[in-house]
């Protein structure tokens, strides 16, 4: 009989020893976890990313709470006039973009892009404080989605739309 209780003993002693052990792994992770070593955004670039015939410059671009500005290039044989920008973040979803307002001296209160040609592009998100980002200083993504026409539609029947993505560290 002694020796079934001293191999059950050791079987216990065994699973206690590994237990701690797996314990004290958990809780060294979940430290690590918990102060940022652990955080793999960390190690993911900035992007920004649009489908074509417009392309967003990738070294082009600012994220910060209070909104965006890039560097839209026209791929199109034909100038653009952009007519609508919408985004959404992690908190907030289908959020226009307000105040366009455009760093080109030659800015004439609408956001025209000639063919082959670029421009710097700053979009305010509404002012309401449930809009802004909330991960100020650390990585955010938003997506947003473009409308535009080509300057030779004056009717503006054709209006296409292009989406896109912007993941950066907020301002």
């Amino acid at each position: 009989m002694s020796k079934k209780i001293k191999r059950g003993q050791a079987a216990l002693e065994f699973l206690t020893t590994y237990g701690w052990a797996f314990l004290v792994i958990l809780v060294m992770i979940s430290a690590l976890s918990y102060f940022g070593v652990l955080d793999p955004s960390r190690f993911v670039g900035d992007r920004c990313i649009m489908g074509s015939p417009l392309t967003c410059d990738t070294n082009q671009f600012v994220l910060r709470d209070s909104g965006a500005t890039f560097l839209v290039r026209n791929g199109l044989n034909d100038g653009i006039l952009i007519t609508g920008i919408t985004y959404s973040s992690s908190i907030s979803q289908d959020v226009t973009c307000t105040n366009f307002d455009d760093t080109d001296p030659g800015y004439e209160g609408n956001w025209t892009i000639n063919r082959d040609s670029t421009k710097i592009l700053t979009c305010d998100f509404e002012s309401d404080d449930t809009n802004h980002l909330a991960n100020a200083g650390g990585k955010e993504r938003i997506t947003f989605s473009m409308t535009y026409r080509t300057l030779r539609d004056t009717t503006g029947q054709f209006e296409k739309s292009i989406n896109g993505e912007i993941y950066a560290s907020v301002e």
